[in-house]
């Protein structure tokens, strides 16, 4: 499967043109403490109020940066200026731009940020796990995973890195999913998995009456970045309507 596009923070203004497949860009707060004092200046007044709230550093200045990259992509994608793109939030509180159809999605973890664009709906997920212990795989995934996405976690020699990275690429794709869905977890993650029967990652799945392509992407070095859309047409998508793959 074609890989979605990566674009560079500098190369944001100029992003033009979703040619089926979504673009992605990602940032360190730590690096591009430039870019927050800009992002900060784009926030709408309801952005500030819940920026102010942060008492973490790190997480207000993860916010911000996600902002402003959405932002700045919508903007390049829209034709707008980025002082105009306003956003409204669902009622599962995801970000969502007010006047376009075009779809974004945001996801951080730790020092890095992630947004990822498409003409149909996204989701994009960053997970580091700095604080995933081993002790806790199996109550973790417990809750949210598939059986296929258990046996692929416990095929990995248990308490290995394998195995911990093998938990956290499961996660990350099926957040992603979530996002995509706009249910985030209320839209049962134990209904589909994104591992099949041999353990092996889907690259597609069915879920709520849709077709979702998946992908995990990294680049120079950059955390890697789960990202699920549509590629088939859907209608409003509830929790009651998710079933299995």
């Amino acid at each position: 499967m074609p890989k979605p596009h990566f674009t560079r923070l500098l190369d944001l203004p100029t992003l033009s043109g979703l040619s089926g497949l979504p673009h992605v860009v990602m940032a360190c707060v730590e690096t591009n403490t430039g870019f927050l004092a800009q992002g900060e200046d784009l926030l709408q007044p309801q952005e500030i109020e819940r920026a102010d709230r942060f008492r973490v550093p790190l997480a207000r200045q993860t916010f911000v940066m996600g902002r402003y990259l959405a932002r700045m992509g919508l903007a390049a994608l829209t034709g707008c200026r980025a002082t105009e793109i306003q956003f409204n939030l669902s009622e599962k509180g995801k970000p969502v731009l007010a006047t376009s159809p075009m779809d974004f999605s945001i996801s951080h973890s730790g020092r890095w940020v992630a947004v990822a664009f498409h003409s149909a709906p996204i989701g994009c997920d960053i997970e580091l796990g700095p604080n995933l212990k081993t002790k806790h795989f199996a109550d973790v995934a417990r809750t949210v995973f598939a059986p296929d996405e258990m046996a692929a976690l416990y095929n990995a020699p248990a308490g290995s890195t394998d195995q911990r990275d093998r938990m956290l690429s499961i996660w990350r794709r099926k957040e992603a999913v979530l996002k995509a869905t706009g249910l985030g977890f209320s839209g049962l993650p134990q209904s589909f998995s994104v591992v099949t029967e041999s353990g092996a990652f889907c690259d597609r799945i069915n879920l709520c009456g849709a077709t979702f392509a998946l992908a995990e992407v990294a680049k120079n070095g950059r955390p890697p970045i789960a990202l699920a859309w549509i590629t088939a047409s859907c209608e409003t998508l509830k929790p009651e309507q998710a079933t299995p793959r």
